[in-house]
């Protein structure tokens, strides 16, 4: 899946170049996330290799491949006030569609969305996570987090993630966590439990009466602005 999507392309067109590609769920300018990986490359030519080796063929020439009877068609859900997604969505539907895979697009308000990801209730989900510059992986990667109040949505179970995300928290030393999780982002990256997307910035409009406005990697701290006082409205 991650093949036929051109995420340089979505960067491009879709946020206009205000964005990166990622490779994984890490701060890109942190420690924990490995700038060696390599993002996978649009390739439908290598996507369909896959699918034909994973035995989806379509076999009643009805334009859609299958396995075993069963159709490759999934419905993708995403937030329908969320014009970006809609967009994304749509290009992912064409996408597949060149591949024999049929996305059936399912917008639904936010409060109905999070309830039925909280539930495990869906087939695919378009989504975005905010972190931080140091992630605890746990919530969201563990496997024991797979169900109850954790963020492990789809269900991601793997012996050697489990190890480093555990080793992870328990590492005082900073250098030695950021290599435990530099081997957890690998691991993310071979197996592609999402296909992670893309970054990108936040923009905000600031007056021009504000001072020492400064813009930092993580955002902006507006307890160090400051109006002058010729120019102040409010008293």
């Amino acid at each position: 899946m991650t093949h036929i999507i051109d995420r340089e392309e979505i960067v491009l067109e879709l946020l206009k170049g205000q964005g990166r590609t990622v490779t994984g769920p890490f701060y890109i300018n942190g420690g924990q996330c490995d700038r060696t990986i390599e993002a996978w490359p649009y390739d439908p030519i290598e996507a369909a290799r896959l699918l034909d080796e994973a035995g989806w063929v379509d076999t009643d020439n009805d334009g859609v491949r299958d396995r075993k009877g069963r159709p490759f068609r999934f419905a993708l859900m995403y937030a329908s006030d969320n014009v970006l997604y809609r967009r994304v969505c749509k290009y992912v539907k064409d996408e597949a569609a060149k591949l024999g895979i049929e996305v059936n697009a399912q917008p639904l308000e936010w409060s109905v969305l999070i309830g039925l990801v909280s539930e495990r209730q869906f087939e695919a989900v378009l989504m975005g996570w905010a972190g931080d510059i140091l992630e605890d992986a746990y919530r969201v990667w563990h496997s024991s987090q797979t169900g109850g109040g954790g963020c492990n949505f789809v269900g991601f179970n793997n012996p050697e993630a489990d190890r480093i995300i555990e080793l992870a928290r328990g590492a005082l030393d900073g250098s030695v966590r950021n290599q435990l999780y530099h081997g957890l982002h690998r691991i993310f990256h071979e197996q592609q439990p999402y296909t992670f997307l893309f970054t990108r910035p936040s923009f905000r409009l600031i007056n021009g009466r504000f001072e020492n406005v400064k813009v930092y990697n993580l955002g902006l701290k507006y307890w160090q602005w400051y109006v002058p006082e010729e120019r102040q409205r409010y008293k």
